[in-house]
Order: C-alpha cells, then sequence, then structure tokens
C-alpha cells in the first residue's frame, strides 16, 4: 500500500499526510501549490473509496478546506469599474475609500496547516457545544425521572385503583409540573404493563385513564391453573425458568449496562409436563391458560383444567410432552420471526437518520471491534477498533450512525 494511504488507514494526523504528499510531488513547503496539493490528497482519498475502506471524517473536511480554497485560485478576479459619486456642492467628487490589498503571493505549509487547524478547531468545538447541550438536556430529563420508579409506579396505580376510572388533568391538578411529569412517566409505565388502558380523543386534549380489570383477572386465573394443575398431579404445559448462571448486582439498583448483561446470563424457559419453579417471575409454578384461540398451549392447558372439573378427557405426561414437541418449532420460528420484525423496522427507522450521533455503551471488546448497545434504540451492533483506543466494557462513548441498511440487517457506526 502507498505510504500516504498507510497513513490515513493507520489514523496519522492530517499534518504527516500532507508533508508525505509535498514530498511524493516535489512542492515546495515555502511556495505551495494549493492546486497541485488538493488534487493529489482528493487522488487518494477517491483511491480509499474504490477499495472499499473507511475514510477519517477529518480528512474529509481538510480535503473541503483544500478544495475551497483551490476555487478561490482558479476563480478569476472580476473587478468592477467604480463610478464616483458626486456631491450637489461645485460638483465636487466624495473622496473615494483607499483600496483593501489582498495579497496574492501562494501559502507557505506553516501558514496552511494553521488556518486548516483552526477551522477544525472551530468544527469540534461546534460539536463539542452540540454535544454538551444535549448532554444537559439528558441531564434534566434524568432529574425528573430521578425516583424509584417501581415504587412510584405502584403508589400511582394504587390511586388510580380507588377511582376506578379517572383523566390525567384530575390526577395532575394542583401538582407542581415536575410532579406532572413523574405522573406521566408512570402513567405510560402502567399502560405498558396492560395495568391501565389510556386514551385521548383530541391531540393536547385531556386523557382518560381506565384499569384494566381483565388483565388483573387474567393473571390470577393463571396462577391458579398452574396451582390446581400441580395440586392434583395432573400434566400441563408448566413454562419453568432455572435461576441465573451469575448474579451481576444485588437486589434491583443495577445499572443499565448490568441490568443488560444480567439478561445475557438468564436461563432460557424450558415447556415441560410437570410443575418447576419459575424463577423470573418467582412463582413455584407457572402455566398460561388465557388466550386459547391464537396459543395451542393454552388451550391444552385448558382441557387439563376441565378434565380435573371431570368435563374432559385429561392428557397423559408423554401426551402433553409429545404435543409440546411437535408446537416447539413452529412457535420458535414464529418468535424469530416477529423479532425479526422489530428488527427490521427498526432499521428501517434508522436509514433515514445516518450522519446522526447517538450515545452508546461499550459491553466488551472482540478481536478487531468493539460490542456496543445503543440505549437509545436498545440495539446491539459492533464498532470497528480505531487505533490509539483502548475502550472498556460499560465506558459512554458517543457514536455516528453512518450506514443502515434494514434489508440486508446492516447497521455501521463510527467513533464521534
Amino acid at each position: 500500500m502507498d505510504k500516504v494511504l498507510e497513513l490515513i488507514v493507520n489514523g496519522s494526523d492530517f499534518e504527516s499526510v500532507l508533508k508525505e504528499i509535498l514530498v511524493e510531488q516535489g512542492l515546495d513547503p515555502w511556495n505551495l501549490d494549493i492546486v497541485l496539493l488538493s488534487n493529489s490528497l482528493l487522488k487518494y482519498i477517491n483511491e480509499l473509496g474504490s477499495i472499499n475502506f473507511r475514510i477519517p471524517a477529518r480528512f474529509i473536511i481538510v480535503s473541503a478546506i483544500l478544495l475551497r480554497m483551490k476555487s478561490e485560485t482558479l476563480l478569476p478576479k472580476v473587478s468592477e469599474p467604480k463610478i464616483p459619486e458626486t456631491l450637489d456642492i461645485n460638483n465636487m467628487n466624495i473622496l473615494e475609500m483607499p483600496i483593501k490589498r489582498i495579497p496574492t503571493r501562494n501559502i507557505t505549509f506553516e501558514e496552511l496547516v494553521t488556518a486548516i487547524n483552526k477551522v477544525l478547531k472551530g468544527t469540534q468545538e461546534k460539536e463539542v457545544e452540540k454535544y454538551n447541550k444535549e448532554r444537559k438536556i439528558e441531564d434534566i430529563k434524568n432529574r425528573i425521572l430521578e425516583m424509584d420508579i417501581d415504587n412510584y409506579v405502584d403508589r400511582i396505580y394504587s390511586e388510580i385503583q380507588k377511582m376506578r376510572k379517572t383523566t390525567y388533568f384530575t390526577l395532575t391538578k394542583g401538582k407542581q409540573p415536575l410532579d406532572s411529569a413523574k405522573y406521566f412517566v408512570a402513567m405510560l409505565h402502567l399502560a405498558n404493563q396492560q395495568k391501565v388502558s389510556v386514551c385521548q380523543e383530541v391531540l393536547f386534549d385531556d386523557i382518560d385513564i381506565t384499569i384494566r380489570e381483565m388483565e388483573a383477572i387474567k393473571k390470577e386465573m393463571e396462577k391458579m391453573d398452574a396451582k390446581a394443575a400441580a395440586e392434583n398431579n395432573t400434566p400441563a404445559v408448566f413454562r419453568t425458568q432455572p435461576g441465573p448462571r451469575d448474579r451481576l448486582y444485588k437486589g434491583e439498583e443495577g445499572t443499565l449496562f448490568q441490568n443488560y448483561m444480567q439478561r445475557r446470563l438468564l436461563s432460557r424457559f424450558v415447556l415441560g409436563s410437570r410443575p418447576e419453579r419459575h424463577s423470573g417471575l418467582g412463582l413455584d409454578c407457572y402455566v398460561t391458560a388465557t388466550s386459547p384461540i391464537r396459543k395451542y398451549y393454552d388451550l391444552i392447558t385448558q382441557r387439563q383444567i376441565r378434565a380435573i372439573h371431570g368435563l374432559d378427557t385429561p392428557y397423559a405426561p408423554e401426551e402433553v410432552d409429545g404435543l409440546i414437541r411437535q408446537v416447539e418449532q413452529p412457535m420458535a420460528n414464529v418468535s424469530s420471526i416477529q423479532s425479526k420484525r422489530s428488527r427490521y423496522w427498526l432499521l428501517k427507522y434508522l436509514e433515514k437518520r445516518t450522519g446522526q450521533k447517538e450515545e452508546a455503551i461499550v459491553l466488551g471488546k472482540r478481536k478487531s471491534s468493539y460490542q456496543i448497545l445503543i440505549p437509545e434504540y436498545m440495539l446491539e451492533c459492533e464498532l470497528p477498533s480505531s487505533s490509539g483506543i483502548n475502550l472498556k466494557p460499560e465506558d459512554l462513548i458517543q457514536v455516528t450512525i453512518m450506514h443502515v441498511n434494514a434489508r440486508r440487517d446492516v447497521l455501521s457506526v463510527f467513533m464521534g
């Protein structure tokens, strides 16, 4: 590989690259030919693009600066003839302003480097200012949500349960803006947990909030069904889950990084005909039985519950295990399709956000890249490892979305 290309790929500073071009082209550093210098650098940049190498952003900026200087050099100097203005006093001419002299000599290498550094510094300061502004907004959001979310949501849920049906304006009447925001966040959590239903008929109008009675009834019914099947020694489609392979933190105070890494250590749930503990839910036994139309497993369990009451013929344990094996693969395929569908549409959304900067958490290091998580979208992707940068798990970094292709499941990001 050419030395100039090698310097660019290895992350050298622009000054070293330009010096190497000066040597290769035999340019005079005290009397630079901007046209030849910019053409040479662009040739190398295009060559990198043609062999599919990633081009550092600073060299794109340097190329743009040189092109601007080149255009100013090549543009013809057009001077319009000046028509002197006159006064009414004896037809006397107005004194002309002194001519502003613009030096036309060629620039030296040192002056060029100083000018480029000035532009780069200004660009970096703008980026830092933008990033700090975004961080300030994020800090404000964090202060708004600085609370024990689980306890707060439970408290708001208890308050809504007493009224059964209410509105957001009623709940927050007379409260400070910060408290109103917390109520809104709690309401979103409850809606996501399907504990309440929310409806807003007109944008910016009041929001109707109603307790979802059926969801609570379903959960209690499933607990009762699991307990009945276990106590009557009746096989059913029990969902069990062993404990995690390791615990990264105690209680519920883990960071996002710890929670995400702990998720990787969770054991897979297992379907079986005999009751066993479900670690994730903290239950001695668990079944789902309230959606027999869309879940065949639920239909099997309902038939077994009917059999306990003498209303149906029960399946034997080996029959339930056989049905689980028959349905397991189709259900796994359905879950896989649902997961891929969600990822596809998320990437489809990100296709329109190339160039966008996002915060990311470093999860770990691979041979030639880092595995990172973009919390805004809860998406994992790879970050190419750059020379001179050593990242550690849980480091918070900023990345730029460079290329997204939903159809090919491609998400490329870079530092900065």
